[in-house]
C-alpha cells in the first residue's frame, strides 16, 4: 500500500511555520506508527515544496548541533606549538589512568589543542573535581561550556585512530558548527 500527502506552506512568519511544521509530522509520524504491522512494507511519499524540506533539514541540523546543555568542565590542558597535539593526548591519558570514570575530551581551536574532563551542571560540581586533580594538573581550571551529548569522550583505543573533535566557531555563538568527522 502506498500514501501520498500533498503539504503546501503557505505565506506566514517564521514561528507560524515552525508551529506548522511540528504539527505536520507529528501527525504523520504517530499515525503512520501505529498503522503498520510487524512484516509490511508501507511507502508513503511526501509532495511538498522545496521550502517544506528547507526548513525541515535546517530543524533537523539545528536539533542535532544544539542537543545538550550549558554545564562546567575543568581543563587540565591547552597548548600550541610542534608537540601540542602529542601533549594533549599525553594528558587525557594520564587523566583517564587516574580517574577512569570520568569523561576526558580533546579538542582543537586554532592554534590551540586542549583537553577538558567531565560533564557537571552545576560549578560546585567542577569545583570541586578541580580540588581533587590540581595536585596533579597544576594549570587546571574550569569552564563554562556547552555540553553537548554528541561530544566523544577520550578513550585510549580511539586515541590510536587519531579522532579528534574539532571546534570551528566559539561555543557561544549560535551559528556554532560542530564536526566530528576531522581526521
Amino acid at each position: 500500500m502506498q500514501k501520498t500527502v500533498h503539504l503546501q506552506l503557505m505565506q506566514l512568519d517564521s514561528n507560524y511555520k515552525n508551529i506548522l511544521l511540528l504539527l505536520l509530522i507529528l501527525n504523520f509520524v504517530i499515525p503512520l506508527s501505529g498503522q503498520s504491522s510487524i512484516g509490511s512494507k508501507e511507502k508513503v511519499n511526501v509532495i511538498a515544496e522545496p521550502e517544506f524540506f528547507s526548513i525541515l533539514n535546517k530543524k533537523l541540523t539545528y536539533d542535532v548541533y544544539h542537543s545538550g546543555y550549558m554545564g562546567y568542565r575543568v581543563q587540565i590542558y591547552s597548548n600550541s606549538g610542534n608537540h601540542s597535539k602529542q601533549g594533549a593526548y599525553d594528558a587525557a591519558e594520564a587523566f583517564y589512568k587516574l580517574f577512569p570514570d570520568i569523561p576526558a575530551y580533546v579538542t582543537f581551536k586554532a592554534p590551540n589543542y586542549r583537553v577538558k574532563v567531565g560533564n557537571f551542571r552545576s560549578r560546585l560540581d567542577a569545583e570541586h573535581l578541580l580540588n581533587n586533580i590540581h595536585k596533579d594538573f597544576k594549570a587546571s581550571f574550569f569552564v563554562k561550556e556547552f555540553i553537548s551529548i554528541f561530544d566523544e569522550p577520550y578513550s585510549p583505543i580511539l586515541q590510536e585512530q587519531d579522532s579528534i573533535s574539532i571546534y570551528h566557531k566559539d561555543l557561544y555563538d549560535s551559528e556554532n558548527v560542530y564536526d566530528e568527522s576531522f581526521r
